[in-house]
């Protein structure tokens, strides 16, 4: 998806909140949780993040995929399909090898076979991978 559409892209804001409506934005809702967990220390310094999305509902055709830092068991990832497990369930089947760039503080201990594995959730390839660093100073970078 082009970042052009994204920016084209408005959600109308209603005046009230619905959870209807929040649930329409995927794993988003679920990632500031992460975000302000980890650079809070607490969920509520969010809320306004969370009642923006409330509001309106996530524009059509564009879907969320987050990750955070963590080893994650499959009820977890049944719930929040945190990174390859979220691609693997927007990605249609047989488009041939996927591109994915990946934004992050750190990619942790990888080899050959587990990035292969990791990419085999959604069709990708290692070859077709980008990472993309964030900030040296972002409390995940301390992870």
């Amino acid at each position: 998806m082009s970042l052009s559409l994204l920016t084209d892209t408005r959600a109308k804001l209603n005046p009230k909140t619905s959870a209807d409506r929040l649930k329409t934005w995927g794993i988003l809702p679920d990632f500031l949780n992460e975000l302000a967990r980890s650079v809070c220390g607490e969920v509520d310094r969010f809320n306004i993040f969370r009642e923006l999305l409330a509001r309106a509902e996530c524009p059509q055709g564009i879907e969320f995929i987050a990750s955070v830092p963590g080893h994650h068991n499959r009820q977890v990832l049944r719930r929040t399909p945190w990174g390859a497990e979220g691609l693997g369930r927007i990605i249609p089947s047989g488009r041939g090898a996927v591109s994915v760039s990946i934004l992050s503080p750190f990619v942790g201990s990888w080899d050959g076979p587990a990035i292969n594995n990791w990419c085999s959730h959604f069709e990708g390839r290692a070859g077709r991978l980008e990472l993309v660093w964030i900030d040296k100073d972002h409390p995940w970078a301390r992870l």
